[in-house]
C-alpha cells in the first residue's frame, strides 16, 4: 500500500512491526533524532523544477536536424529513424514506442551522449532519456546494466559550458544514483559538491533544484555516508578538528532562514535532513 505525501513523493506505508524515526524540532537544537528502522522504499524519479520542467518542454518543441547528422555519417540510417519514431510524438504514443523497442533506445541515447558535442543534439538526448525512464524502474535497471557505462555517457557533460546541459546531467545521475545498489565511488565524489554548490547559491531557484537533486541522491545509503564523509574531510580546520562541509552546512543556513520559504521547500528541506538520519553514525552526530 501507498500514500502520496505530497506531489514529489510516494511512500510505502511500513508495516506494524517498523517504526520511522521521529524528527523533533526545538528552538535550542537543529534536531533532535529519534532512530530505529530504516526508510520504506520511496519512489521518485521525476524532477519538478519549474525551470528545469520549462527548460525540458522548450527542448522538446525544438527541431533537431538528425537528418544532417546522418548525412555527416555521425549517425546510422537506423538511429535517424528511431529518433524520427518519436519526433513530435505524444508521451502516449512515445511510450509505446520506447515500450516496444527499450534496448535500442537505451542503446540509442548512451551511444549520442558518448559520441556527439553539440549542444542542442545532447540537450534533445538528454531531455529524451529522462522521459523514457521516468516512472519506469525496470527501464533504469535496463539502462544501470547496458554495455555502454551510463555513468561515463553523462559524467563528461557536467563539465558543459552550457548550464542546461550540466543541470540535466547531473539530474539525471542523481537518479541512477537513488536506484542503483552499489553506485561508483567517484560518481558520488562528484555530484556531491556540485549539488552542494546549488544549494550554497545565493539563487532561490538554485537552492530549490540543490535541494531536489538532494532528495534523490540521499535514497541511496552509500551516497548519504559519502555525502557525510566528505563534509568531514572538507570541513577539517587547520588545528585538525572536523566540521560541517559545504554540503551540510548549506543545508543547516537554510533551515534557520526556513521562515522566508515556501511550504513545499521547508518540507524538502526537512525531508533531505530525514533522510540522512537513516544512517545511525550519521544521525549520532546531528546535534554536535
Amino acid at each position: 500500500m501507498r500514500i502520496r505525501r505530497d506531489a514529489y513523493t510516494e511512500v510505502e506505508l511500513m508495516t506494524n512491526d517498523e517504526v520511522q524515526p521521529k524528527i523533533d524540532f526545538h528552538p535550542t537544537s537543529l534536531l533532535t533524532i529519534n532512530l530505529t528502522h530504516q526508510p520504506s522504499k520511496l519512489i521518485m524519479s521525476k524532477f519538478f523544477n519549474a525551470w528545469l520542467q520549462d527548460q525540458d518542454c522548450r527542448t522538446r518543441i525544438r527541431e533537431i536536424p538528425w537528418e544532417g547528422y546522418h548525412r555527416a555519417s555521425l549517425i546510422s540510417a537506423d538511429d535517424l529513424a528511431l529518433l524520427q519514431a518519436t519526433a513530435s510524438q505524444p508521451k502516449l504514443k512515445q511510450e509505446q514506442i520506447w515500450e516496444q523497442d527499450t534496448e535500442k533506445y537505451v542503446s540509442l541515447y548512451l551511444n549520442l551522449l558518448s559520441q556527439l558535442s553539440r549542444v542542442d543534439c545532447l540537450q534533445a538526448t538528454l531531455v529524451y532519456l529522462s522521459d523514457m525512464i521516468e516512472d519506469h524502474e525496470e527501464r533504469i535497471a535496463l539502462l544501470l546494466d547496458h554495455a555502454v557505462n551510463p555513468y561515463a555517457a553523462l559524467t563528461p557533460h557536467l563539465e558543459s559550458p552550457d548550464y542546461y546541459i550540466r543541470i540535466k546531467a547531473l539530474s539525471l545521475l542523481s537518479v541512477l544514483l537513488e536506484f542503483h545498489p552499489t553506485p561508483p565511488q567517484d560518481v558520488l565524489s562528484t555530484i556531491g559538491p556540485m549539488i552542494a554548490r546549488l544549494t550554497g547559491s545565493g539563487d532561490s531557484n538554485e537552492q530549490e533544484l540543490g535541494i531536489e537533486l538532494f532528495e534523490h541522491v540521499l535514497r541511496q545509503p552509500l551516497a548519504r555516508q559519502a555525502v557525510w564523509a566528505s563534509a568531514e574531510e572538507s570541513g577539517a580546520s587547520s588545528n585538525g578538528e572536523t566540521t560541517q562541509s559545504n554540503v551540510i552546512s548549506s543545508l543547516v543556513q537554510m533551515m534557520k532562514s526556513a521562515s522566508r520559504m515556501t511550504a513545499q521547500i521547508q518540507y524538502q528541506l526537512a525531508f533531505c535532513f530525514w533522510l540522512l538520519t537513516f544512517d545511525v553514525a550519521i544521525a549520532s552526530q546531528f546535534n554536535k
